[in-house]
């Protein structure tokens, strides 16, 4: 024995809401929220308009990012003609999930290791912010 649906009482009832318990028809359902069609109005609520696919702060720091090492590559380049032959010094940071491994070589490596760490602190402790703002 089949029931009918509560809100138009014409076709069988096969889905249940999930706000309110009725019993109703793919006709007085909206699938996509799991609610009736007396239920849906109420707890509507404005979709956010994005104008790109990523939320402004996470568009910034990409871009800042990105603008960051190029203006890094374009400084070592000029150093590189200007400083001539010597002794040189190099650092790099891996990050592997949240782990970084910091490496150096040279006479002035200590300092460039300490600020690989110090710059890999901030970029962490941004994300993390923008990312509980995100989901605030």
């Amino acid at each position: 024995m089949s029931q009918r649906c509560e809100i138009c009482g014409n076709q069988e009832a096969r889905f249940v809401c999930g706000r309110c318990g009725r019993r109703v028809c793919l006709q007085d359902f909206r699938q996509e929220r799991w609610l009736c069609a007396t239920c849906e109005p109420s707890t509507r609520t404005e979709a956010p308009q994005f104008g790109s696919a990523f939320p402004m702060g996470l568009s910034w720091i990409i871009f800042a990012s990105f603008a960051l090492v190029f203006i890094g590559m374009v400084v070592m380049m000029i150093a590189s003609f200007t400083q001539g032959q010597g002794p040189t010094s190099g650092e790099a940071v891996i990050l592997i999930g949240p782990i970084p491994i910091i490496l150096g070589s040279g006479p002035e490596s200590n300092w460039l290791i300490l600020l690989a760490a110090a710059i890999t602190a901030i970029a962490l402790a941004a994300f993390l912010l923008t990312r509980r703002k995100m989901h605030s």
